[in-house]
């Protein structure tokens, strides 16, 4: 009798330590749209992060940020020059993505504006760069430029830069989302496994 509840807690402890995970704690935003001129909407987004950035500071088992996308209004390089500023304290722990206003193409007086490095100057490029050339905090599992992954703990993460759909919007027809979720087939799925 004592050899069978010995091996019936054993059978019930094992399992609930092997299957134990660890707690990812992060925070999540998108949207915060730098734009040219906008002086509140700037300071507005500089609070968040600041916000974000003490909250990073204050409990250590916060992760890092998500930024689902729409880093800038109009893909200015001033955009992106207030955008990097609003997270320069955290930026090793920041994992952005790309948003629609974050990929339009330049007009000719925009490509102008960035041959003579003007503020006015349109470059997806550099805002591809930002996200997918940056170092951070956690090494990635793949880098596909734009998109990436990955781990935290037992928590396998994958940027995709995207919006969810099965086909470009009629506005943005450059933007295909199954180019992501090809990328994300590629890199892993957004899932738990189990503990190493």
């Amino acid at each position: 009798m004592h050899t069978i509840l010995w091996l019936f807690l054993f059978a019930l402890l094992v399992p609930a330590s092997a299957l134990a995970q660890e707690t990812v704690r992060f925070l999540a935003t998108a949207d915060c749209q730098y734009e040219n001129g906008n002086s509140a909407r700037r300071e507005a987004s500089h609070h968040s992060f600041d916000t974000m950035v003490a909250m990073l500071t204050d409990q250590p088992d916060v992760r890092g940020v998500l930024i689902a996308g729409d880093l800038t209004q109009n893909t200015r390089s001033d955009e992106l020059n207030d955008y990097r500023v609003g997270i320069e304290a955290m930026s090793p722990f920041v994992y952005e993505g790309l948003g629609n206003h974050d990929v339009a193409e330049p007009n000719f007086s925009q490509r102008f504006a960035c041959f003579f490095r003007l503020p006015s100057c349109v470059s997806s490029a550099a805002l591809r760069s930002q996200v997918s050339d940056k170092e951070r905090a956690s090494p990635l599992t793949r880098k596909e430029s734009p998109h990436y992954s990955w781990d935290w703990d037992d928590m396998h993460l994958v940027q995709l830069n995207v919006f969810p759909a099965n086909a470009p919007a009629p506005q943005f027809p450059a933007i295909d989302p199954r180019r992501s979720a090809t990328a994300g087939n590629r890199a892993g799925h957004c899932v738990r496994t189990p503990a190493r």
